[in-house]
């Protein structure tokens, strides 16, 4: 009997779900995800990508070097030089209008890790305010999904308790992706040894 765990949202955390705005330093008005206090002095700067909206996207990590199997919080920081808000939309759903969904994927040749989304389509956009925009999200250095077969074919087994194993020591990028926001450029992490 095969079994295989998928943990839909366990490199996609920062999936968004309802409708309303990201906002930074704005007291008033509704927030879709209130965004979580980064320190960004222990932050990796990283260079920007531009999207079709003239949005700049970059992620940033507090370090480079992670242990497998452990938590990353990051940010993806959304600047906003357009003086208005902006509204982005997926082209999934019917009509070609749903929330967008992003996460941040360590990617490697060879090594399958691709986030699972959920299928909802969600009817709001994601409203990025004019300046600067800190979404945290977090990235886990483990496998999206694993088997209990004793001979897997292409899935790694997974551990005693049914998570998925972390990810072999190596170099990776980690990449926003999902079907907006992916034009941050990757961050090179090293993954070392559980510790």
């Amino acid at each position: 009997m095969r079994a295989t765990g998928v943990a839909a949202l366990a490199v996609a955390v920062g999936v968004m779900a309802g409708c309303g705005e990201v906002r930074s330093g704005d007291p008033g008005g509704p927030v879709t995800a209130p965004p979580t206090p980064i320190e960004s002095s222990s932050m990796i700067t990283t260079p920007s990508g531009s999207t079709p909206e003239g949005l700049r996207v970059r992620l940033e990590l507090p370090r480079t070097r992670v242990s497998a199997g452990a938590t990353v919080n990051a940010a993806i920081v959304i600047d906003n030089p357009t003086g208005r808000a902006v509204e982005l939309w997926s082209g999934a759903g019917a009509g070609g209008r749903c929330t967008p969904k992003y996460a941040v994927q360590l990617v490697r040749r060879g090594i399958d890790n691709t986030p699972a989304f959920t299928a909802e389509c969600g009817s709001g956009p994601l409203r990025i305010a004019p300046g600067q925009t800190r979404m945290p999200v977090t990235a886990l250095t483990t496998y999206t999904h694993c088997t209990q077969d004793t001979t897997p074919a292409g899935s790694p087994r997974c551990e005693a308790d049914g998570a998925p194993p972390g990810l072999p020591q190596g170099r990776y990028t980690a990449r926003v992706v999902g079907n907006v926001l992916n034009q941050a450029p990757g961050v090179p992490v090293e993954v070392v040894a559980a510790t």
